[in-house]
């Protein structure tokens, strides 16, 4: 039996309290592209530093992949009752980047692609490819097994899946959101400066430290519930009815 959305919830907010430090730690990495964008930001223009920001951008891009990974693998440690070796979770992470990037970039072309059809199948493949990620981080599997693995664990249950993988992030999400914009408007506020206009440009960067420090904290939480999620569900496969199982075997006898 799977667990409720409820149950997820608690289950992964007892587990990121306990560990908050740990996966903070990894999440913490995302400085350093924040940084790099802060210090290259008051630069003069100059297409060195065009190509720098671009570097920089890659750069980005590959903390956060290794970030999910990172967390992915200590969660499911964690869950298994494993003495987490950050070191070797680190180099572990570092391994899976590759299998990581092209199973989300074939995850990415299949609901797009879905999305550019029509709106009903893109939500679709979102919801049966959710899982592709984390499969592609804790089974080693090639993206195509990795997407075939998640649809698999969703297929036969959808609607209750869907709530699961949607719900708890998305209130998660969006009370976050509230809560940074808030401090933001508040902040800006204090010092005299419109906060919608503070929106519209560009972000000062005080308003980006605290973004940052937001992501910090958030995205843990939502990779344990995603990885919890999985767990969940591939400890619990769907079952055959025993008409279809009938079926099979007369089948089988009749071949």
């Amino acid at each position: 039996m799977i667990l409720s959305a409820s149950d997820l919830f608690s289950k992964s907010w007892g587990l990121y309290r306990q560990n908050f430090w740990l996966f903070t730690g990894y999440a913490a990495w995302l400085i350093l592209p924040l940084a790099a964008f802060l210090v290259l930001s008051t630069a003069p223009k100059h297409w060195i530093i065009s190509v720098t920001i671009v570097i920089a951008s890659l750069g980005e891009l590959f903390v956060a992949i290794w970030i999910l990974a990172a967390v992915i693998l200590t969660t499911a440690q964690l869950l298994e009752n494993k003495i987490v070796d950050s070191a070797q979770t680190s180099k572990n992470a570092m391994q899976s980047i590759r299998n990581l990037l092209a199973t989300s970039f074939l995850q990415f072309l299949i609901t797009v692609g879905g999305f550019i059809l029509f709106i009903i199948p893109g939500l679709i493949f979102s919801i049966w490819y959710g899982l592709s990620q984390t499969i592609a981080v804790l089974t080693g599997k090639r993206p195509v097994d990795a997407l075939a693995h998640s649809k698999s664990l969703v297929q036969g249950r959808f609607f209750p899946v869907a709530w699961r993988m949607i719900s708890v992030p998305l209130v998660v999400g969006l009370s976050y959101s509230i809560m940074v914009g808030g401090i933001i408007s508040f902040t800006a506020s204090a010092m005299g400066l419109d906060p919608v206009e503070l929106v519209k440009g560009e972000l000062p960067i005080w308003a980006e430290i605290l973004e940052t420090t937001g992501e910090i904290i958030i995205i843990p939480f939502i990779l344990i519930y995603s990885t919890l999620l999985y767990q969940n569900l591939n400890a619990n496969p769907m079952s055959i009815n025993p008409e279809k199982m009938d079926s099979l075997e007369n089948t089988k006898d009749v071949a």
